[in-house]
Order: structure tokens, then C-alpha cells, then sequence
């Protein structure tokens, strides 16, 4: 059993059926489409569609030559290796691949919600949001004023604030929106691929982008969805923004924390050789 159709969970089963022609595979997940989290910054800025970073479970199961189920997995006993289905199924298998995704940690920013985070959108999980994110981008005035919030480590794709500040900047340069300001409020002083990244701001883009570190004050401790303002540590007075992305602390998914597979940490530790879970076997 795999559960999970994104990247990873798909990979795997290709992979797995391409080895092994008589396993029997069955791969699962909660959603029947949603977005590829890989070029989700392009589309968002209108670099490539939203369409062609669609994918379908059912659809992924046919290419792949393994069975499909769409449907959510309501809980994992990782010592007996059965799972139990929204549908009232419990299945078992002889090894469970776990490669749910993310899921965001709420609480830690003051005003940003789940129910509340689609006016700042993070588009991080393929959902409606990434089309959200979209129409705002497309409907920004010149002059306008994007903060992207990028948390601290770990999380999904550690280059992705960046990449999307990037791309914003590139979008509106050639809509001819050149007196925008993209500010990145971060949660850490350093990032990957850091150096390259500054430089190429400054050569293409001529201030249009600033990074604000976390010494400096850029952590985003409070927003206000509502009117669009955020809060940085240590900074009495709001910053106004036309659109904000405000990226959450991310953490495994619940599956995964439910099934004791997580450490304190809020993720899942692993054999690096192997990828097998150090909690528990198979």
C-alpha cells in the first residue's frame, strides 16, 4: 500500500512495478486531482497554466500499471501495517509507504487560520489556493506592495519563497508593473542557494526585491487576513500589503502523526539508506 499519489508516493509505485511486475500495488490518496507542488510558482505567475500542473490519482494508476483508491486514510497501525479507510475498508499489506505531503503548524502565527489563510494565500498543497493565488497576482496594480513570508526550517521545497519572489518580480516587470516593491519576510537569517539568489535581484530586478532576515526583524509574528497587514517581530507598526503569502511552519502530515511515526521534531525519522521508518518497521 502507498499512500500518497504526489511525487514521491508515485515515483515510488512506478518505480516498484517496473522491479517487481507481480506486486500487487495499490496506491491511495484523499484526492481525485489537485496541483503538482514542482511548478506551482510558475503557474501561479503565469509562466505556464494551471491545467498542465494537474494531476488525477486515477489517471496516475493507469500510467503506472497499479491499482488506484481514492479515498482517505482515516488511521495507520504501523505494527500490524493495516489502514483503515474513510469508505469503512481496513486493509493490510506486507509493506506501507507513507508520502502524505505536509501539513501546516496553525497557532504560531497570531490571526492566520486555516479558515483564514486563503485571503494571504501560501498555495503549498495544490489546492484551490494555487488558482487563488493567480487572479490575485494578475489583478495587482502598479505600485503595489507583495510580502511572500517564508517560514523557518524544515519545510517543503526550501527554495520555493525565493523562486516565487523571483518569478512575481519577473511577471510584473513584463506586464509592465515595474514600480512594485516584493518584500521577503523571513523566519531564519540564511536560505538556499542565497548568494545567487541576491545577486540575481540585484542585477534583474534593481531593488524591486528585498530580504528581510530574522535578525533584522523579518519574522511575520501577526496578520490581519482581513485587511491585508502583517506584523513583524519587534516592529510596533504594521507593514500594508495589496497581496501577502504568508507561508506557515509546516510539519508531517496527520496520518503520519497519528501513526507514531514522528519524533519531536513534528517529522518522520528515517534509515537515510533505506528510507525505512527508525519507529517502526516496515
Amino acid at each position: 500500500i502507498v499512500i500518497g499519489a504526489g511525487f514521491g508516493g508515485a515515483t515510488f509505485a512506478k518505480t516498484l512495478r517496473l522491479l517487481s511486475p507481480d506486486t500487487d500495488i495499490l496506491l491511495i490518496d484523499a484526492r481525485a486531482r489537485w496541483c503538482t507542488g514542482p511548478f506551482t510558482n510558475l503557474a501561479v505567475t503565469g509562466l505556464r497554466s494551471i491545467d498542465s500542473i494537474r494531476r488525477s490519482t486515477i489517471d496516475i494508476g493507469r500510467a503506472h500499471g497499479v491499482r488506484t483508491l481514492v479515498d482517505e486514510v482515516t488511521a495507520l497501525d504501523p505494527l500490524t501495517r493495516r489502514v483503515r479507510i474513510a469508505g469503512g475498508q481496513t486493509l493490510h499489506a506486507d509493506r506501507i509507504v507513507l508520502s502524505p505531503g505536509i501539513a501546516m503548524r496553525w497557532g504560531v502565527i497570531e490571526g492566520l487560520t486555516p479558515a483564514l489563510s486563503g485571503a494571504m494565500p501560501h498555495a503549498w498543497t495544490g489546492d484551490a489556493q494555487v488558482q487563488a493565488l493567480r487572479d490575485r497576482i494578475d489583478t495587482l496594480a502598479d505600485g503595489s506592495t507583495v510580502l511572500i513570508a517564508a517560514p523557518p526550517n524544515p519545510y517543503r521545497c526550501p527554495p520555493g519563497p525565493y523562486e516565487r519572489a523571483s518569478l512575481v518580480a519577473e511577471h510584473l516587470l513584463a506586464t509592465g508593473r515595474k514600480r512594485c516593491k516584493i518584500l521577503i519576510a523571513d523566519a531564519k537569517d540564511d536560505f538556499t542557494k542565497r548568494p545567487l539568489f541576491l545577486a540575481e535581484w540585484d542585477e534583474r530586478y534593481g531593488g524591486m526585491i528585498e530580504w528581510l532576515p530574522r535578525a533584522k526583524g523579518g519574522e511575520v509574528v501577526r496578520v490581519d487576513p482581513s485587511t491585508g497587514e502583517v506584523w513583524l517581530r519587534d516592529q510596533p507598526n504594521s507593514i500594508g500589503t495589496h497581496l501577502a503569502s504568508i507561508v506557515p511552519q509546516q510539519q508531517a502530515a496527520a496520518i503520519a502523526r497519528n501513526a507514531d511515526l514522528v519524533d519531536e521534531s513534528g517529522w518522520c525519522p528515517v534509515d537515510p539508506q533505506t528510507f525505512e521508518s527508525t519507529r517502526h518497521a516496515g
